[in-house]
């Protein structure tokens, strides 16, 4: 008996890049007055799930965050890359990533505690998103970020670690 077999090879798409520009304004005190966020995918060579991926970044990426007057432009670029896919969060991943790293930077502007800042222009109950969508009774921003900051230890850490780039 002769036994050929080819071995076997596993591969899989990637995530799809993403370029994404911040511009925020802010009053004094750190609540978020305007954002105008710039999204751009690079979908590959092939069309693939570049829309859907890029729908649910753009849903996502004023972030969990409070702010009335929001402009959200997106697109999704052919380029000479191999094909991108869809993967869990589909495109929110990549702009939640932007936002939290951009409200880093804001804080870091204002003087001001990160973890402050969120907690400032978190969504609460009777919000509204940048999409549209009314905050209920359930909306628990707030308290997931409270609790967060809780059981994570970290004030402390913060405290611990300032200065060293960590």
């Amino acid at each position: 008996m002769i036994y050929d077999r080819a071995e076997d090879m596993a591969a899989t798409t990637k995530r799809h890049p993403a370029w994404i520009r911040h511009r925020t304004g802010l009053s004094r005190d750190g609540r978020l007055l305007a954002q105008d966020i710039d999204v751009v995918m690079d979908g590959g060579a092939y069309v693939t799930l570049s829309p859907v991926v890029l729908s649910r970044g753009i849903i996502h990426a004023a972030g969990p965050y409070q702010c009335e007057n929001v402009r959200i432009d997106g697109r999704a670029m052919f380029t000479n890359a191999v094909p991108f896919g869809a993967f869990r969060g589909f495109g929110a991943p990549q702009t939640i990533f932007a936002i939290e790293v951009h409200m880093d930077r804001i804080a870091e502007a204002l003087g001001m505690d990160p973890a402050r800042l969120r907690e400032i222009n978190a969504l609460r109950p009777g919000d509204t998103t940048a999409t549209g969508q009314l905050m209920g009774t359930d909306c628990s921003a707030l308290m997931v970020l409270r609790e967060a900051v809780k059981r994570s230890g970290y004030r402390r850490k913060r405290r611990a670690w300032q200065g060293t780039n960590r």
